[in-house]
């Protein structure tokens, strides 16, 4: 997910897909996030993407967490972050 700053700057924050909706409460509740992976389809209906449909994503999540200015990690106990962990790394080899 990307945290939206005061000055309009982006953020990250990812976490597996079956969280997208406390990510979107935190949205609701006025948190500046923007996350094109919280509304992404197949993370809220869970259809199953084509393999063209997981390289745009994965494209799109990655290149976010680049341009992020903040990287909030998050990972609960009992579960892999693995997406967290790509974007993560994104963020970290962006020098963020």
């Amino acid at each position: 997910m990307l945290l939206k700053g005061e000055r309009d700057a982006h953020g990250v924050r990812r976490e597996q897909s079956r969280h997208h909706s406390w990510w979107r409460a935190l949205r609701a509740a006025s948190v500046p996030i923007v996350a094109s992976w919280i509304d992404w389809p197949p993370n809220i209906d869970g259809s199953e993407p084509t393999p063209d449909a997981w390289r745009e994503h994965w494209d799109k999540c990655i290149a976010e967490a680049a341009a992020a200015d903040i990287c909030l990690f998050v990972s609960n106990a009992g579960e892999t972050a693995c997406g967290a962990l790509l974007e993560a790394g994104a963020a970290l080899a962006a020098g963020k």
